[in-house]
């Protein structure tokens, strides 16, 4: 017991205030990321199936684009895309 008492006696209170507002830090950064992941599966369980299935179709469109967003069927998959994301919002 009087080694744990020395061994105590011996921290810095200033190491100790350092480490104290550090973990407060990390606790708000965890907390912050504990509330956006909150948030994302209240809103995952909010979406119908058809929104996540536009959802789908908008994704599988967009990756049909040509790098250039010139290509022959460029335009048609872009007002397609926008349909789905209508679809998507709701609307």
């Amino acid at each position: 017991m009087h080694d744990e008492l020395e061994r105590r006696a011996n921290v810095s209170l200033d190491e100790l205030q350092q480490r104290i507002e550090q973990l407060g830090m990390d606790l708000l950064g965890i907390t912050s990321q504990l509330v956006e992941k909150l948030t994302w599966v209240s809103l995952i369980r909010q979406t119908t199936h058809e929104q996540k299935q536009a959802l789908g179709a908008y994704a599988a469109m967009r990756n049909k684009l040509t790098k250039t967003g010139k290509g022959v069927r460029d335009a048609e998959l872009r007002a397609a895309a926008r349909r789905e994301m209508t679809v998507a919002k709701g609307q």
